[in-house]
């Protein structure tokens, strides 16, 4: 089997985790309600004794820990579907500069959420748990909200060139004659003197 037959589900999977990343994300402004709404009867006796405003700070913070990891954990995964399929379009294939860049810029983009942008939003996230009346921190959130969705919207584009380019019908065709017609190689051992 030829490794750009892995390659493009490997491709497949990372922009799988993007949409579910964007799922998510869609999915956390309500889950602090969501905690407040179905306790377990020790945490109801807790958010009882606590008073509303404390318990829907904490149900709040919480919820931004419990997405922050999320989040975290599966760009850590998509860091290492990056690096699987960057390495091997670059080592395990003779494709063209065209697909190895693509998911070089992915892997990029990926390593500067990761290392940057995260961060920033995680900071900001627990800040805003506490004091959801502060237009600056929400302002503050949503703008590196708005930053983390557009890499992800431009790594899922990113991720469709790649399959497509990885999957194109010109590099296949040019493989299929090396691998069928040797007779078209510069070698002509194959004829007999």
């Amino acid at each position: 089997m030829n490794l750009r037959h892995l390659l493009i589900p490997l491709a497949g999977a990372w922009i799988g985790i993007i949409v579910l990343l964007g799922i998510m994300d869609l999915r956390s402004s309500a889950a602090g309600d969501e905690i407040l709404a179905r306790p377990d009867e020790r945490v109801a006796k807790v958010f009882a004794m606590m008073g509303p405003r404390t318990a829907r700070q904490l149900a709040r913070y919480e919820a931004q820990e419990i997405f922050f990891q999320q989040r975290a954990f599966w760009l850590r995964i998509e860091v290492m579907i990056g690096v699987f399929l960057f390495l091997g379009l670059l080592f395990g294939t003779g494709a063209s500069a065209g697909p190895i860049l693509i998911s070089l810029a992915m892997l990029l983009l990926a390593l500067a959420q990761w290392f940057g942008i995260l961060s920033h939003l995680v900071g900001a996230g627990r800040a805003l748990a506490f004091d959801v009346n502060d237009a600056r921190l929400g302002k503050d959130y949503v703008f590196l909200n708005g930053i983390f969705l557009g890499t992800e919207a431009l790594k899922a584009l990113l991720g469709g060139a790649a399959i497509l380019s990885i999957g194109s019908r010109r590099s296949r065709r040019k493989q299929f004659r090396e691998e069928v017609y040797p007779v078209y190689n510069s070698d002509h051992g194959h004829v007999d003197r």
